[in-house]
């Protein structure tokens, strides 16, 4: 075997790889997708028996309808994650994160409540982001991390097109650098 044919082996070993890797990693967000929609009644217990009591303890003092005077409102918030409270629980989450939430003065969860809520919400908003757009005319932004994997996976398949093309050329020329010597 020559050395430009393991070149082009090798090449098309690794495009291959890349391309199953990406098809992997696509497959794979959207199986967690479908397994989420699966285990939802599990969900709802989880809302109920994690981040609800949460909730009532630390934020529905300032941020229910009976008192309106904090700008989120947790009490609408449920288990459903609906397109509408995305930004409402990424919100939350990063309250609940740094500290801030509650403030300082009102009963502070502990370290293992704030961290069970956050991993909570995290993991319930990674869900949210894959499931497929529903069908009755709402508009959702395109996940743009699925886009750019995309866009990487053909951008890649495009350079190994236009690698072939060089070494096609080159072998030709190779070819025709042989055949004057004589060999």
């Amino acid at each position: 075997m020559t050395f430009t044919n393991c070149r082009l082996r090798s090449r098309a070993v690794f495009a291959l790889a890349a391309i199953s890797f990406g098809g992997v990693a696509v497959t794979a967000r959207y199986l967690q997708a479908q397994a989420a929609s699966d285990s939802e009644k599990a969900h709802a217990a989880s809302f109920e028996q994690i981040v609800k009591p949460f909730f009532t303890r630390h934020c529905m003092t300032c941020h229910s309808s009976d008192v309106g005077t904090a700008g989120i409102r947790v009490d609408q918030l449920d288990a459903k994650f609906e397109d509408r409270h995305i930004q409402t629980w990424q919100a939350v989450r990063e309250r609940v994160r740094n500290g801030s939430m509650p403030p300082r003065g009102l009963p502070r969860p502990t370290a293992e409540e704030r961290d069970r809520v956050v991993e909570w919400i995290g993991r319930n908003l990674e869900i949210a982001r894959v499931r497929p757009a529903p069908k009755n005319g709402l508009v959702r932004r395109p996940n743009m991390d699925l886009g750019d994997q995309m866009t990487n996976l053909i951008l890649a398949q495009r350079a190994y097109q236009l690698n072939l093309a060089v070494v096609d050329r080159a072998r030709e020329s190779y070819q025709q650098a042989l055949n004057i010597n004589g060999r």
